[in-house]
């Protein structure tokens, strides 16, 4: 090499200089034996022949931006906002569960309870020409507007009101053979004709409650026994009006079965659920009591005048 400007030997033959900016730094000799250059491929020279981007690619709208931090901050909000509503709503509820019970716990005073007025009088049928199913029908009416307090009770009268001016009151056969037509002769043979009760009683619910006197015990004690294949169908619509047909006709197939209520022997159908559905007992050897409850039959038995 000589002094000057920098050349490289290739093959005996001098190289070309390097053109300026042609992607290859000139880097000078310093150790003061003359201007030596040579030749340094720079760092960025794939870069420099990578094709350059568009300012459009690497510039962000100032518009984004915003939208970005607004979009941020309601998140924020909506998270806090939550979060607060949260811890207190679960406060409230406790105060509120709190407050609750307090109120249960502490019952009014007697002179603030609402009282509602009992349906007082007796209700009046008239069944001439009346089909069992009729009766029944025009007594969950009845029943369904009857509100009374616990242990009370509202009678049940069946006429013949053959007229304006004549009606007739049906006595205890008569009222048999109209709710139940196939009600033995040897039972209707046995019971006092002058003498029945047909009323509903408020236990825990209204209960149908039918009494008559007996002047045969032995004759009364064989025609039940005769008649509990269709008791259950006959009277249950007419002592529990509101139950479903489907419920009367599933009862109804069901046999009798002994009970004993205190001191009373009686006999019971029970349903699947092992509740009494109907229950007919001989208090004594001059009374006959069919009930819809054995609550409601215990209940007459004890109190019934004829005992």
């Amino acid at each position: 090499m000589n002094g000057g400007v920098g050349k490289e030997r290739t093959g005996g033959a001098e190289a070309k200089k390097y053109p300026p900016f042609s992607g290859v730094h000139h880097a000078k000799r310093s150790d003061g034996k003359g201007a030596l250059w040579h030749s340094i491929p720079h760092a960025s020279q794939k870069k420099v022949l990578a094709p350059k981007k568009h300012v459009a690619d690497t510039v962000t709208h100032p518009g984004l931006d915003r939208l970005i931090l607004v979009a941020t901050l309601l998140f924020a909000f909506c998270v806090g906002v939550g979060s607060y509503t949260l811890l207190n709503s679960s406060g409230y509820e406790h105060r509120r569960s709190a407050a609750v019970q307090a109120i249960i716990d502490t019952p009014p005073p007697l002179s603030t309870l609402p009282t509602r007025k009992e349906t007082m009088g007796p209700i009046v049928l008239n069944v001439t020409e009346a089909t069992p199913e009729k009766i029944a029908s025009e007594l969950a009416l009845v029943e369904g507007k009857t509100y009374l307090h616990m242990g009370h009770e509202r009678a049940i009268q069946l006429i013949d009101k053959k007229n304006d001016r004549n009606k007739e009151k049906l006595n205890a056969k008569e009222v048999l053979r109209t709710i139940a037509p196939q009600v033995p002769e040897s039972l209707l043979r046995a019971i006092d004709a002058d003498f029945y009760r047909l009323l509903i009683r408020q236990e825990e619910r209204l209960d149908g409650v039918l009494a008559l006197s007996v002047n045969s015990y032995p004759y009364a004690a064989g025609g039940m026994r005769a008649w509990e294949r269709s008791l259950a169908n006959e009277l249950m619509p007419i002592l529990t009006p509101w139950r479903s047909q489907n419920y009367v006709t599933f009862a109804g197939k069901r046999p009798f079965v002994d009970m004993r209520l205190g001191e009373i022997d009686a006999r019971a159908v029970v349903d699947k659920d092992e509740k009494v559905a109907f229950i007919y007992a001989f208090p004594s050897r001059e009374t006959l009591i069919f009930a819809s409850s054995a609550a409601a039959l215990l209940a007459h038995a004890t109190s019934s005048p004829s005992n």
